[in-house]
């Protein structure tokens, strides 16, 4: 497993703030409303899975 990145995400109503420690700071608007705050990591199973 490669690790990539971080995130936290932070939803406030329709406003989503994701916080990347690979891509900074965005903004995203939903359709729906809900309030919730995600930790996340972003990784690559590389080599472990085979088709």
């Amino acid at each position: 497993m490669q690790f990539q990145s971080v995130y936290l995400r932070v939803w406030l109503g329709q406003t989503v703030y994701v916080l990347d420690s690979k891509s900074g700071l965005k903004r995203e608007l939903k359709d729906r409303k809900a309030y919730k705050i995600i930790v996340g990591l972003v990784s690559d199973w590389q080599g472990e899975i085979e088709s």
